[in-house]
């Protein structure tokens, strides 16, 4: 069984991957980062630098993009408008683990 540490490319998440690297091994680890296909090109460079760092498996998955929920919800995300974080981050986590136990 490994530990499944969300990654979304900043400093929170890349400390709890380091604890987690620390804790249990990079053998023992997988990172999963929800692209949103709005994320700045330093983001992505910086995924890859911590796959390196760490030693460890970051997966990524993608359940569409920011604009095309924005054009499907008719706004922009933000002042309790929850349908990207829902969309493209909650629920495609939902799916990975569920795939990932089966």
């Amino acid at each position: 069984m490994k530990v499944l540490v969300p990654v979304s490319g900043g400093k929170d998440s890349q400390a709890c991957l380091k604890m987690a690297v620390n804790e249990h091994g990079a053998e023992n680890v997988l990172g999963l980062f929800c692209d949103t296909q709005f994320e700045h090109p330093l983001t992505y460079k910086h995924i890859d630098t911590m796959r390196q760092l760490y030693n460890v498996e970051i997966v990524t998955v993608c359940g569409g993009s920011v604009i095309e929920k924005s054009l499907k919800y008719k706004r922009f995300p933000g002042g309790g408008a929850r349908h990207c974080t829902d969309e493209l981050k909650i629920r495609e986590t939902r799916i990975f683990c569920k795939e990932l136990a089966e």
